[in-house]
């Protein structure tokens, strides 16, 4: 949750008073409209003038520095919040004016807003307001915002901040459930406003818009259709049409389903999406639970239609909304990397690869510099920070160059790489004739999914929202946790209970479908379809259990953007070789049988190395387990193909500096089957990774021999396979649930060319998963045409069959990520 910055137009007010700079004024108008990134480097910048001229203690520095928190909180970055709040606390708690510290209270509950810690936030807010009641009872120091020596007190200011802080408290009492205790602080901040001349309009419309979201609580429908259609004329008359209109427009839509509404709700969001296509910033424009109210009112509103050319209209609107809230940085990199192949230029191709490798360049600078810069002046390395900017301002001008020579020579590349504008029917002619995709869309109480058929589409309700679909998740992924050398039973019922939500609704469309494409939201994305149960379980026989995996091949995709632009990908004509393959490196950490591959093992490697930028220490890596099983993986996977068809390398030849010497763009199928290293499992190591075989000497020379295969690293390899098997623990986890399949080292994969991915959601058993393996690729190399999705399936069937293997930790970790396709053979 985002929370406007109620402030900043009054600080606009406050800046002649407070000797600041333009790019101050500049910044909180972008922070007002919801443009952080913009915002920062100027905050910034008054902020390094400030430290100049007035030094760091300065309650004038301490209130930049509390604009510049919020920004970084606003963005979700909360450690550097954290920090500079501190710094402004040790600013402004001195402070002669007690406003200073009524304005760090205000933001200090902000930054706890966004974090979700709303009592503490409302905890903060309320020592914000007694301040400012304080204030305008007469008592306390206030010069800052009151009158000079010679006038009267103008109390108008103190007013307004104490109807904003009201007005947030009020905020914070709906999302508590407290509705009369919302409704008592809005009303209050209604009436402090209209009784002041004087204050920003904007503020006005703020107000307006919790008083309408509180009776849309309420449903009060008619109050919440005045408050809201106030708050967007008060803000259509001082900013035009602009993301606050849009919001407006859209919690008016959204207050008309919640009365059951339908037709007014669809009118509303209508006018809300033709006001958005109007603005170039589209991101982020709407909340999940807008989008949400808008599909439950096509869904709701659908069944009464008789005529299937007006269902189509609206289930294709529904398809249109669901593309506000699909914008990941694995879509993005799928985007560009597919649309430079559909121009079959090499040298496009590496000018783009070189800008991305350039961006996340400029990205480690920039952190580099963020730390040493939001330190006290006092604390700072003398001379570091200069270095810094000096570094980050070489890496910007080397992607700028890069750009510029990108748009300069291929302008149609430029246009193609815009996001994508899809239309449903778009999508449908892409799908097969037995293929169905379902995307999910999560709200906080209810959510809706949509199926879509290359016969048609439907929208349906999902009848719970995100967090009871997250606890859901969490229980069933706990059931897949070895605990004390034991596999823990696994929750059939839950699993059924998923199964029933998610798709109960789609169900009777589903009938007939051989290939499902999965497009998860939120906590779904640490959901393998695969393990979800049709039918409720008769008895605790995991042989009998009516897994979905039995009856549809699956595979997962990060958007409904991403499947399109892999399915409608230009097709490599052949390939020289069919598989590469590393494994089994030279680990000697204590050795376990069938041990789990992953950094979360027994033997635990040292804790006290730091890769940092330089070169993995090699005993950090020797120290983990070894997977001799993997050889054996490998070889039948190498069997499965015949002679002359694969080259694998095992031991002491499965290096990171032989990856490298090898031509990795021959490869139809490139194979790793090691260890799988999550952010911070070692010392420093902030991104994931894949263990080869470390150097012998006891220091690596470089970061491209040390044996540690990072995601930074991988998106600089030139991998163009159909397949990228990642048989190693925890390769698509991310996030709480340690399982987004979506994430992790997807996005490096794909951004090196890969086509598909094959991954895992959580520590897999290295016997078990030899045999789906050699199983899988014995299908592919038999059957012409066979797809990864179809031959994971068939695969993980057979252990379905086996009484040892039935229960899913042995076969439901596994997943395609991609469009599903990744043909092996021609």
């Amino acid at each position: 949750m985002v929370i406007r910055q109620w402030l900043l137009v009054l600080l606009g007010l406050l800046g002649s008073g407070l000797g600041m700079a333009s790019p101050l004024d500049e910044a909180r108008k972008l922070d007002a409209n919801g443009r952080y990134a913009l915002a920062e480097p100027l905050y910034r910048q008054a902020l390094e003038q400030l430290l100049k001229n007035k030094g760091e203690r300065d309650s004038d520095t301490g209130n930049v520095l509390l604009d510049l928190a919020l920004n970084q909180s606003n963005q979700g970055n909360f450690e550097v919040a954290d920090t500079l709040l501190r710094r402004a606390e040790n600013s402004l708690q001195s402070s002669v004016f007690e406003s200073d510290r009524a304005r760090l209270a205000m933001y200090q509950s902000y930054h706890f807003a966004n974090q979700g810690r709303y009592d503490q936030a409302l905890a903060a807010s309320q020592m914000a307001a007694g301040i400012w009641r304080k204030l305008l009872s007469g008592q306390g120091a206030n010069k800052r915002l009151g009158a000079t020596e010679d006038e009267a007190p103008d109390q108008s200011v103190e007013q307004g901040e104490l109807a904003m802080t009201l007005n947030f408290q009020a905020r914070m009492a709906l999302r508590r459930g407290e509705l009369f205790t919302a409704l008592a602080l809005g009303g209050e901040a209604l009436r402090g406003l209209q009784a002041t001349e004087g204050l920003p309009p904007a503020w006005m419309a703020s107000v307006m818009q919790t008083l309408g979201e509180i009776s849309l609580v309420q449903r009060r429908t008619a109050a919440a259709e005045t408050y809201f259609a106030k708050a967007y004329d008060l803000r259509r008359q001082q900013f035009g049409v602009g993301r606050a209109t849009v919001q407006t427009l859209a919690e008016l839509g959204r207050a008309y389903q919640a009365d059951g509404l339908d037709t007014s709700a669809i009118i509303t969001f209508r006018r809300a999406f033709n006001e958005a296509r109007q603005l170039r910033n589209q991101q982020d424009l709407f909340t999940r639970q807008q989008l949400v109210a808008f599909g439950t009112a096509v869904a709701d509103y659908s069944k009464r239609l008789t005529d299937p050319a007006q269902k189509a209209g609206l289930y294709a609107e529904a398809f249109d909304a669901f593309q506000y809230n699909r914008s990941t940085v694995v879509e993005q990199t799928i985007n560009k990397v597919q649309n430079a192949a559909r121009l079959n230029d090499s040298e496009l191709q590496k000018l783009v690869q070189d800008i991305a490798l350039a961006d996340r360049e400029l990205t480690r600078a920039k952190a580099d510099r963020l730390t040493e810069e939001n330190k006290p002046v006092q604390e700072r390395t003398r001379g570091l920070l200069e270095q810094l900017i000096s570094a980050q301002e070489a890496a910007l001008q080397r992607l700028t160059l890069s750009e510029q020579t990108l748009r300069s020579r291929y302008p149609d590349y430029v246009a193609a790489s815009d996001p994508l504008k899809l239309s449903l029917e778009d999508v449908r002619k892409s799908l097969r004739d037995d293929e169905a995709m379902v995307s999910f869309m999560l709200g906080r109480t209810e959510s809706f999914v949509q199926l879509i058929l290359r016969s048609g589409s439907i929208v349906a309700r999902v009848p719970v929202g995100e967090d009871d679909l997250a606890d859901s998740v969490k229980q069933l992924r706990r059931s897949l946790q070895v605990q004390a050398g034991t596999v823990s039973e696994f929750n059939v019922a839950i699993a059924s209970q998923l199964h029933d939500q998610l798709l109960g609704g789609v169900a009777e469309q589903l009938k007939g479908v051989t290939h499902l494409v999965v497009v998860p939201d939120g906590p779904l994305a640490s959901l393998p379809f695969g393990v979800l149960v049709r039918s409720a379980p008769q008895s605790g026989d995991y042989v009998k259990a009516d897994w979905l995996g039995r009856h549809v091949a699956l595979s997962h995709t990060p958007s409904i953007q991403a499947f399109y632009q892999l399915r409608t990908r230009v097709r490599s004509a052949s390939f020289k070789r069919t598989l590469l393959a590393f494994g089994d490196p030279v680990l000697q950490g204590g050795a376990q049988r069938n041990a789990l591959r992953g950094g979360s093992t027994p033997t635990q490697p040292p804790t006290e190395v730091c890769r940092a930028e330089g070169p993995m220490d090699p005993a950090a890596l020797l120290a983990m387990p070894p997977l001799p099983e993997t050889a054996v993986e490998l070889k039948a996977v190498q069997k499965a193909f015949g002679p002359g068809q694969s080259e694998v390398f095992l031991r002491a030849e499965a290096t990171e500096s032989r990856l490298r010497r090898m031509p990795l763009s021959d490869y139809r199928i490139v194979y790793f089957a090691t260890h799988g290293l999550l952010p911070e499992e070692l010392k420093c190591q902030a991104e994931p990774g894949l263990v080869l075989t470390p150097p012998t000497s006891a220091r690596a020379l470089s970061r491209a021999d040390d044996g540690l295969l990072d995601a930074s690293e991988i998106a600089a390899l030139n991998i163009r396979a159909d397949l990228v098997v990642l048989s190693a623990c925890n390769t698509a986890a991310s996030g709480t649930l340690g399982g987004e399949a979506l994430s992790g080292l997807a996005e490096s994969f794909f951004f090196s060319g890969a086509k598909s991915l094959l991954v895992s959601h959580w520590q897999v058993p290295s016997g078990a998963t030899a045999a789906l393996m050699g199983g899988l690729f014995a299908e592919l190399s038999q059957s012409k045409g066979l797809t990864p999705s179809r031959a994971l399936q068939q695969s993980q069937g057979r252990l379905m069959n086996a009484t040892k293997t039935a229960h899913p930790f042995f076969w439901g970790s596994f997943v395609v990520v991609g469009d599903g396709m990744g043909v092996v053979q021609q």
